[in-house]
């Protein structure tokens, strides 16, 4: 089955388009990138593909289901943008966190069951030691981390990131892609939007690029040399590619 399809959606702020007549599939096991300059409407995009926002016209499919069917949503983890501010001043724990992504909810009593999918959970992303920390007191990193363990814990198939490394130090960001492209070759389906084009073109297996219409979808490597990509962002800019020596 189909992950998720967008079939000429169109959607505006008044009479403003932000997203206009697109369509765009997302099969099983895709690393997709969405990439596009800043105001260019991959937020809204992202939104409309969880069922956030409802398309002026057009439609939107989550696993066979309409995007806003609460059951399509459950199999979605989502980990916004500035994790960094989430859960300011709130003395909850990363565990706690965790184990909201089982239906039992955030209760640390629960079944045996759902106690053994966040302790694998925790472990899956390397911050088991961190299980009863304040979420407040980590790093951005660390949060990225607690957000994602939350998504595996709750077995989602999808996940959904919308420039997760925003105020994150650079060897951080390393490190949480190398966690993206090593759960995506376990089978999960990842949508990432993010800014840094050569970090897309280097993890995501596919690459989706919008400026309110979609200029280009295909694979990743041949994003750079497209006429999607001129479109998008002007033939005065080039792809950076990041050395990891």
């Amino acid at each position: 089955m189909t992950v998720a399809r967008l079939a000429d959606v169109t959607f505006g702020y008044g009479d403003r388009p932000v997203v206009e007549d697109v369509s765009l599939r997302i099969e099983p096991g895709t690393f997709l990138g969405l990439l596009g300059p800043n105001g260019s409407g991959k937020s809204t995009l992202v939104e409309l593909l969880l069922g956030l926002r409802e398309p002026d016209s057009g439609t939107v499919e989550l696993f066979g289901r309409p995007a806003t069917a609460t059951s399509a949503t459950q199999r979605v983890g989502y980990v916004q943008q500035d994790v960094t501010a989430t859960a300011h001043g709130v003395p909850v724990t990363v565990r706690e966190v965790v184990a909201t992504g089982r239906r039992s909810g955030i209760g640390l009593g629960g079944h045996d069951d759902d106690r053994s999918a966040v302790d694998a959970a925790l472990q899956r992303v390397e911050i088991a030691d961190l299980a009863d920390r304040r979420l407040d007191r980590l790093s951005g990193g660390q949060k990225q981390r607690a957000f994602i363990a939350r998504a595996l814990a709750a077995e989602a198939e999808l996940l959904v990131l919308d420039e997760p490394t925003v105020g994150v130090d650079a060897t951080a960001r390393e490190r949480f892609y190398g966690l993206l492209a090593d759960l995506n070759e376990a089978g999960m389906t990842i949508v990432l939007v993010e800014h840094d084009i050569g970090v897309v073109t280097e993890h995501a297996t596919r690459v989706a690029c919008l400026d309110r219409q979609l200029h280009f979808h295909g694979p990743a490597d041949d994003f750079a040399d497209s006429a999607g990509f001129e479109q998008a962002y002007g033939s005065e800019h080039h792809v950076l590619c990041h050395d990891h020596s």
